[in-house]
C-alpha cells in the first residue's frame, strides 16, 4: 500500500469513529463504527428522547451526552461488564450501544436508544440511588422496552407480591442476574410493577419520590413497591 492510499484509509476510519453534533441544547458526541446515515437515525432519536422525556422528568438539561457504538458483542461486554443480550447500557456519561445491525435485525434499535436516555434522565435527577427495579421497569415503561420482551402477565391479583419470598431486594438481584431466564422475569416484573404504579397512583408519585432521593429521602421510592 502506498503512503498516500494509508493516510487516505486513515482519514476514512477517523470520520467513522467520530462525530460530535450539538442539539436541543445538549451536546452529542456520537462515536463508533457508525455510518453517515445512521449517525442522523441516532441524532434523531436522542432528540425524540430529548423532546419527550425532559419535560416529563421535569429537566431542562444543558450538558454533554456521549454515545459509544461498539464494534462487536465482545467489545461492549468488556467496556459495560453488561450481560451479551443487552442492547445498551448507560454509564455516566456514555450510553453504550450494540452494534447497530444487531440491535435493527433484533427490531429494537429505537427502543434501546431511547431506553438508555431514558437511564441519563433518572440519573440527573437523583443520582445512582435510583433503586434497579424502578430504573429498569421507568425505561421500558417509556421506551416500549416492555413489548420486545414478550412478557406473561405475572402480577396478576398481586399474587408475586403476596409471595414472602418476594422484595425489591430479590427483584434488583433477578434484573442484574447473569441466568438470561431470571433476568427477562426481573425486566417483565419491574416494567409490570411500574405500570401499574402509574396506572393507580400517577407518575408524579415517582417523580415525587425520585426528587427526594436526590435529598437522601428513600422513603418514597421504597413505599412505591408496596403500593
Amino acid at each position: 500500500m502506498k503512503d498516500n492510499e494509508l493516510r487516505t484509509l486513515i482519514i476514512l476510519v477517523i470520520i467513522t469513529i467520530f462525530f460530535s453534533i450539538s442539539l436541543s441544547g445538549m451536546e452529542y458526541d456520537i462515536r463508533g463504527v457508525v455510518s453517515e446515515i445512521e449517525l442522523q437515525e441516532i441524532e434523531t432519536l436522542l432528540d425524540e428522547g430529548a423532546e419527550r422525556f425532559l419535560p416529563l422528568f421535569k429537566l431542562d438539561i444543558n450538558s454533554r451526552l456521549e454515545v459509544m457504538v461498539c464494534k462487536d458483542v465482545v467489545e461492549f461486554t468488556t467496556r459495560t461488564n453488561a450481560n451479551w443480550w443487552n442492547g445498551g447500557h448507560y454509564i455516566f456519561p456514555i450510553i453504550y450501544l450494540q452494534p447497530l445491525y444487531i440491535l435493527k435485525e433484533r427490531g429494537i434499535f429505537e427502543e434501546t436508544v431511547l431506553h438508555e436516555f431514558i437511564h441519563y434522565c433518572i440519573e440527573k435527577i437523583c443520582g445512582k440511588g435510583c433503586p434497579l427495579w424502578l430504573n429498569e421497569g421507568l425505561a421500558l415503561h417509556f421506551s416500549g422496552g416492555k413489548d420486545s420482551l414478550n412478557c406473561m402477565q405475572r402480577l396478576n391479583g398481586g399474587e408475586e407480591k403476596k409471595n414472602t419470598f418476594f422484595s425489591s431486594e430479590i427483584l434488583d438481584k433477578m434484573i442484574s442476574s447473569r441466568d438470561r431466564e431470571k433476568n427477562h422475569d426481573g425486566y417483565c416484573l419491574a416494567s409490570e410493577l411500574v405500570e401499574r404504579i402509574i396506572n393507580e397512583k400517577g407518575f408524579d408519585v415517582i417523580l415525587k419520590g425520585l426528587i427526594g432521593l436526590k435529598t437522601g429521602d428513600r422513603n418514597g421510592v421504597e413505599s412505591l413497591f408496596h403500593l
